[in-house]
């Protein structure tokens, strides 16, 4: 008997292993297309903000920056360091450039794509865990913000880790992922919030009880945030801290959009779920939700505690949402474990009958198909060229020694990071033409057009 199982467990392992695999190469192979494509397309900002501290970690170390996020402004505190700590370790293995920015979310989001098939796999079997996986892949939110060097796609993979580990009843990887997730992004503090409403609603008290250290250790971590942002700036409020997170959550109605409302930001919720993961996928959710509607407090807590997991960031972090897209990217792991369980439930009905073992694909089809030209958008996108081609054009005219205007001022407001990263010298911004400079940068944003002037 004991021969048996111990074949069983290996060969169930195995399969794990192999399917696991399968799903990251191919997860690598699909995300990474244009991983090597210039930082000027739609949100590539956060890939020249995060590649301009990383390459800060590197320049300077990380005990000399304590750290700390430099930016040519000063100490970035709006989010905890792991991102760049990580595109840093690459840069230091890879050397700088678009690629090795965009491998850090680029792994992270082949990881999130097999945690899917795990934890699909745990809850109902391995075909469903399989689907969600690919359902992920069929969606620009993985295909093109997957490889996004921001906090969402390495934040979520933590998270899941984080929540494999507790599903399984493995305290390690439980605690590691939480502490893993919780110095990348706010929404790591989210998971643990997520687990305790789930069990209280499934009124498992016991488990809530256990909950307590877990709870102590992300409080403490919360605090040593601002304690980090006191070390580096002399004050816990430093680099505008407060004001970033009042802003995001929109508590305050003067940080929020004129055109925010709480009927507005529902319908903005409903065009941003169609765009990222396709209305057919979102559907195919909301059926499951309403049809297992008694079930997600017992048996199908654990999808239920991933749905919290976005539920909790749209709700304290509304501003955001408000405005980027991106940031429904925490329901990719709810909407593909719930879309894969509604269509293999699908194939029950007699309507489905005859095609019923195609019917996964089909759906698959749909759910790419239905984006593939907002995603092909997404690929194109070039709205940030002309800073990018600008800096390019610094660094190659220029040395590290000068002193490089770039005029007019207005221009920096949206440029700065772009003329930067690309440029990697010593840039101020004025309109005053007169001030001391080695090189003078003209700006002609609305013709699309710059000159580069030595004095």
């Amino acid at each position: 008997m004991k021969e048996s199982l111990g074949v069983y467990l290996t060969h169930t392992w195995c399969v794990q292993l192999f399917i696991g695999g399968c799903l990251f190469v191919s997860s690598i192979f699909l995300i990474g297309q244009n991983l090597d494509k210039p930082f000027w397309g739609e949100h590539d900002w956060n890939g020249v903000r995060y590649g301009n501290i990383a390459r800060n970690y590197l320049r300077y170390g990380f005990l000399e920056t304590k750290f700390g996020q430099v930016e040519n402004s000063g100490y970035y505190t709006h989010y905890p360091p792991l991102l760049p700590i990580l595109i840093s370790i690459s840069y230091k293995l890879f050397g700088i450039f678009e690629w090795s920015t965009r491998l850090i979310p680029l792994l992270a989001t082949s990881g999130i794509v097999v945690m899917l098939y795990l934890i699909g796999s745990l809850v109902w079997n391995i075909k469903t865990g399989i689907l969600a996986s690919l359902l992920a892949l069929a969606t620009p939110t993985a295909l093109y913000f997957g490889k996004n060097p921001v906090h969402e796609p390495v934040v979520l993979f933590f998270i899941l880790l984080s929540f494999y580990g507790y599903f399984k009843k493995y305290p390690p990887l439980f605690l590691v992922g939480l502490v893993l997730a919780e110095i990348t992004a706010w929404a790591g503090y989210f998971i643990l919030p997520a687990i305790t409403i789930a069990l209280v609603l499934g009124k498992d008290w016991s488990s809530v009880k256990r909950l307590l250290p877990y709870w102590i250790l992300s409080i403490t971590l919360f605090s040593f945030h601002f304690v980090h942002v006191a070390i580096l700036t002399g004050s816990i409020y430093g680099g505008d801290l407060i004001n970033s997170l009042l802003q995001r959550s929109g508590v305050l109605s003067t940080a929020q959009p004129q055109e925010f409302t709480f009927l507005g930001y529902l319908d903005r919720l409903r065009i941003w779920f169609s765009i990222q993961f396709s209305l057919t996928l979102t559907l195919l959710t909301l059926v499951w939700l309403y049809l297992n509607r008694t079930g997600v407090r017992t048996k199908y807590w654990p999808i239920t505690t991933l749905g919290l997991v976005g539920l909790i960031y749209l709700m304290v972090f509304s501003n955001s949402v408000f405005i980027h897209n991106y940031l429904t990217f925490y329901f990719l792991p709810f909407l593909s474990l719930a879309g894969s369980a509604m269509i293999l439930h699908l194939r029950k009905f007699k309507i489905f009958k005859k095609i019923s073992l195609i019917l996964p694909v089909l759906f698959l089809i749909i759910v790419f198909l239905e984006r593939n030209g907002y995603l092909k958008a997404l690929n194109e996108s070039n709205r940030d060229k002309l800073a990018v081609e600008i800096g390019q054009s610094i660094k190659e005219q220029t040395t590290d020694d000068d002193v490089i205007l770039i005029s007019p001022l207005k221009y920096s407001y949206s440029a700065d990071n772009f003329l930067e990263f690309y440029s990697d010298r010593k840039l101020i911004y004025s309109d005053d033409v007169t001030a001391d400079y080695d090189v003078l940068v003209l700006v002609d944003h609305e013709r699309g057009k710059f000159e580069i002037i030595r004095e």
